[in-house]
């Protein structure tokens, strides 16, 4: 019995005692870590920089020159409609607008009225189914008016051709016989910053990386920015 006793294999140690010493490991570990010289470096109290209690003038949208290139009737060559197809422009249907005034003209003043109201201060001009140098005397007189405020510039050209890849929209020449094609960089040239472009036309988005672009997006001088937005067609 004695030598049973002697020779019987060690008991583990309990476990108790084993997550004592595993506290105590991580207790001077911790004491470690907080005598680390990122603790111990001296330090500047936090400062607060509080926000101008004054506010910012706001910019404003001053003018909005509204650009419609429908030609009624004539469908642009590269869109074949199908049948039936969206007809409404501003949810009038130039097929059946009243004689009394040109649908086009109907159209424009239903697309001020929406404008208007969100912007009823603002300065509107229509330019319907215009030319290239129709639009370049717009943009430049709107310009000239908003000085340093900001310009909206909508586009509608679901009587033409869609945009081309090279960063062109389309307009008409004096006797409607041609499709002519205006860049967006001689657009945002004459309108100047700050600018907001809305463009509602097929195949709008081909617009976008000529903004983006560091020929087109830039910023005048004294910090002013532009700014452009591609709308796909809708009613």
């Amino acid at each position: 019995m004695q030598s049973f006793i002697q020779n019987r294999p060690k008991m583990p140690p309990k476990k108790a005692a084993t997550e004592e010493e595993g506290k105590q490991d991580e207790e001077k570990q911790l004491r470690l870590y907080l005598l680390g010289p990122r603790h111990i470096d001296s330090f500047e109290k936090y400062k607060e920089e509080l926000p101008p209690w004054r506010l910012k003038d706001r910019m404003k949208t001053v003018s909005v020159a509204l650009v419609l290139c429908l030609n009624l009737n004539v469908d642009p060559p590269d869109i074949i409609k199908t049948n039936p197809c969206a007809r409404l422009e501003c949810w009038i249907d130039p097929s059946k607008c009243n004689l009394a005034t040109k649908p086009i003209e109907q159209i424009g003043n239903k697309l001020q009225k929406q404008y208007e109201t969100w912007q009823r201060r603002a300065r509107y001009k229509q330019s319907l189914d215009p030319t290239i140098e129709k639009v370049k005397q717009l943009c430049v007189s709107l310009r000239r008016n908003a000085k340093e405020e900001r310009v909206l510039f909508h586009y509608n050209g679901h009587g033409v051709p869609r945009p081309t890849e090279n960063g062109e929209i389309w307009v008409f020449n004096t006797n409607y016989t041609q499709y002519i094609p205006l860049s967006v960089y001689e657009l945002q040239t004459w309108l100047g910053c700050p600018s907001i472009y809305v463009y509602d036309c097929s195949n709008a988005g081909v617009l976008l990386k000529h903004f983006n672009s560091q020929g087109v997006w830039r910023q005048s001088g004294d910090g002013g920015g532009g700014g452009g937005g591609g709308g796909g067609g809708g009613g």
